[in-house]
Formats: structure tokens, C-alpha cells, sequence
């Protein structure tokens, strides 16, 4: 009988470990497009190395502005994501592509920023959206950035 139970309790893992596998969410590493846009725009950054090849990543948040559709991507530093992280903000419809890297010093209590665009400029709303995904406001009040 225990071993009927623990070969249930195997399938039964193996099942969901399939069905979680199967439902990953949209992530950088995943979408070529944007991920090569980021190359793009980062190339000429002093990033990390892990910015480039890896990174733990969350799952993707969809942002409207104006009459444009963004897709938001959380990345950051492998067992540091509080101190390392980079949100892009990449629409899609015409590759418009931002970027904010976020690096925390605790011992100094600072915070630097490094942006990135692959426009003249980035809007004071795009940089609304991925400063709030930095705080994890966009991940709690999604409603509140659709502008």
C-alpha cells in the first residue's frame, strides 16, 4: 500500500512539474526580439556580465501607453535581486526599446541607475513603469499603469 502511494505521489509530481514547465511565463531570456533589442541598447554599458548571459527572471507584465502595448521584463542577478536588477520596457508593434539597470549599494544605503533607450529619449511615463517594477508597485497595482 506505501508503495502504491509513493508511486502516486511520483506521477503525481512529475505531472505538475510538466504542467508548470509547460505554463512558463513570457521572460526576456525567451523573446529573441526583445532580448536582441537589449543587446542593442546595452552594448555600450558597463553592465554585468549576468545582465548579458543570465539572470532570474519574473514573469512578463503587459503595460498600455498611449496606443502602445509594452511589454515589461524583470531581470536580475542570480541570489541578489535586491541588490541587481534590470527592467526593460519593449513594445512589440515598433521595437521601442528602454531599459533601467538598478544597482544597490546597502553599506552606503545608494542606489544607481544606468538607462538605456533606443530612442531619443525615454518618456517620463516609460520611466514611470520601470521604476515601479523596480519597487515591485507594478507587480502589486498593475491597473494603476495604463496610461
Amino acid at each position: 500500500m506505501i508503495k502504491k502511494n509513493l508511486i502516486a505521489l511520483g506521477l503525481f509530481t512529475i505531472m505538475g512539474v510538466t504542467q508548470l514547465n509547460a505554463a512558463q511565463p513570457n521572460q526576456l531570456l525567451s523573446d529573441k526580439v526583445a532580448q536582441a533589442e537589449f543587446k542593442k541598447i546595452s552594448l555600450n554599458k558597463a553592465l554585468p556580465r549576468w545582465t548579458k548571459q543570465e539572470g532570474t527572471t519574473s514573469a512578463t507584465k503587459t503595460v498600455n501607453i498611449g496606443n502602445k502595448s509594452y511589454q515589461i521584463f524583470n531581470v536580475c542577478q542570480p541570489h541578489n535581486c535586491f541588490a541587481e536588477q534590470v527592467v526593460v520596457a519593449y513594445a512589440p508593434s515598433t521595437k521601442e526599446t528602454s531599459a533601467v539597470y538598478s544597482k544597490f549599494n546597502e553599506k552606503m544605503g545608494t542606489q544607481q541607475l544606468t538607462w538605456m533607450t533606443n530612442q531619443a529619449e525615454i518618456s517620463i511615463e516609460v520611466k514611470t513603469v520601470l521604476l515601479s517594477s523596480l519597487t515591485g508597485a507594478l507587480e502589486n497595482y498593475p491597473q494603476k499603469f495604463n496610461f
